[in-house]
């Protein structure tokens, strides 16, 4: 627990069940004599992943109103579940959604934090004047990919992450977002790229495993340490966490649910990072934290 994914970077991008993830890759790395990752990091936000109404729109503003349009809406109709009213209404209101709105995740984090913050700035939200509200989101979304991109490994190997790669950027980003949802699947164009290379059920497949099974098993097995870590360490002294609503939610009997485990597992690795850099301020020549080896796996 108070080792944390991204000790490297001087920024915490980790969550605590990512050790065993990048310790997988470093093992395989090391018996295999590798110098470098390869990985596909980035392809839903170059790809155009999305489930909002707002290729109907911008089909609409480029072409109005005309078939195509109807097929964009029932793609996103089909991709999404949702039906066509609901479909509508939801790219009414993106019309003129030109700069991306992208709202904190309030969940544990401490009230006047988040009221000082009031909101994200970036100038990848700036859209211009004329700009698709689809094709904004396309642009926004390609900051969320952006704290994958220097993994744990990369302390170790070159991580090469080819579909982030300016040609392969410039390509998609010129597509308009309504041929991404063509056939009523998500990065459809992607799929009919590689749809000769893959077997059909993969191609085409909308769901996967995730995490939270491990992230809920991580919590049940050393719930205190976690809650003790949280409420008393470096974040809470800081006025970063809400203390009372993480005691709150730490008392009750109800499991936590995914995106609750999501913010816990953050906050705790962004609680081992703070701990490793105080000590690096505090033993500038050290080159990398206790608990880690430069040809190899993460120790312990």
């Amino acid at each position: 627990l108070d080792t944390p994914v991204s000790a490297h970077l001087p920024r915490p991008i980790g969550r605590t069940l990512a050790q065993a993830y990048e310790r997988a890759h470093l093992e395989v790395a090391d018996a295999e004599g590798c110098d470098a990752f390869i990985t596909g990091n980035g392809g839903d936000n170059v790809f155009a992943f999305s489930q909002s109404a707002a290729a109907i729109t911008d089909r609409y503003l480029a072409e109005g109103f005309n078939a195509g349009v109807l097929r964009t809406l029932g793609d996103v109709c089909r991709q999404t579940g949702c039906g066509p009213v609901e479909a509508i209404r939801a790219a009414w209101h993106s019309r003129r959604k030109r700069r991306y709105r992208w709202s904190l995740a309030p969940t544990f984090l401490d009230r006047d934090l988040c009221a000082a913050m009031r909101g994200i700035d970036h100038p990848w939200l700036e859209a211009p004047p004329d700009a698709l509200p689809g094709k904004a989101a396309h642009i926004a979304g390609l900051l969320r990919m952006q704290y994958n991109l220097e993994p744990s490994r990369s302390a170790f190997a070159p991580v090469r992450t080819p579909l982030v790669s300016q040609p392969v950027l410039e390509a998609c980003l010129a597509i308009p977002s309504w041929e991404w949802r063509t056939g009523g699947l998500d990065r459809s164009l992607a799929r009919t790229a590689f749809a000769a290379d893959l077997p059909e059920p993969i191609a085409r497949r909308r769901t996967k495993g995730g995490p939270d099974g491990f992230s809920a098993a991580i919590l049940r097995l050393h719930r205190e340490a976690i809650r003790s870590r949280l409420l008393e360490g470096n974040l809470a002294h800081g006025k970063i966490v809400d203390r009372e609503a993480l005691d709150a939610r730490f008392r009750s009997d109800h499991p936590f649910s995914p995106e609750e485990l999501v913010h816990v597992l953050d906050l705790l690795d962004t609680e081992a990072w703070t701990c490793v850099w105080i000590e690096k301020t505090r033993s500038p020549t050290s080159a990398m934290p206790p608990g880690w080896r430069r040809a190899g796996t993460p120790n312990g």
